[in-house]
């Protein structure tokens, strides 16, 4: 039976796994969906999402609940409530090295990005595309500890510049995509039944 330490845990863990299968849905609608000129609004939405998400992940009220779950000896005996209580842990120590402000930025650059993306994709050319909203310098973000080791925040990608490939490059590219498409039809006549499969005729 759990105890009500875990119960707590878990129910707040539920709620936060809720608001971010909504973050997803709308990452997923943007990709799919999303008409072009909802982009800036669709980036303003992703911000206050994962701003609100981070807040969850990072709540005090959380650190409590996990602290309880650790010192409960019935938990953490238990081998499935423990290994929940550690990821929680993990992920929650995790999380609070992340400044907020980082989480929603981050959040709003990348959903800028996607679209910046979709414009590049369909450029015949191979110039730069520029990521909306990323002309004014990127703030200069501390070190974020990871376990033992701190590593500087990369700075946000300024411009999408596909490189051209060479003629060696090409080559090899056909090679491989005939070596698969022989391949992948070997694979489908070989699952075929033997009534479906293609008689052979031979020459006397």
């Amino acid at each position: 039976m759990s105890k009500p330490s875990y119960e707590a845990l878990v129910g707040t863990l539920r709620k936060t796994a809720t608001l971010k299968s909504v973050a997803d849905l709308v990452s997923w609608d943007q990709e799919t969906y999303m008409v072009g000129g909802a982009a800036e609004a669709r980036s303003d939405q992703m911000s206050l999402l994962a701003g609100m998400l981070h807040e969850r992940q990072t709540s005090s009220e959380l650190g409590d609940m996990i602290a309880a779950c650790e010192e409960d000896g019935e938990v953490m005996g238990d081998e499935l409530q423990s290994a929940n209580v550690r990821e929680s842990r993990r992920d929650f120590d995790l999380e609070t090295k992340l400044p907020a402000d980082l989480v929603a930025e981050a959040a709003k650059v990348g959903s800028q990005s996607q679209e910046a993306w979709k414009e590049a994709r369909a450029k015949t050319s191979a110039a730069a595309v520029p990521a909306p909203g990323l002309g004014s310098p990127a703030p200069q973000w501390p070190a974020v500890m990871v376990g033992d080791i701190a590593e500087p925040v990369p700075q946000p990608v300024r411009a999408f510049q596909p490189t051209p490939l060479s003629a060696a490059d090409t080559m090899r590219m056909d090679r491989e995509r005939r070596r698969v498409e022989k391949e992948t039809a070997r694979q489908k006549k070989r699952t075929l039944p033997a009534w479906e499969r293609p008689v052979m005729k031979w020459r006397l």
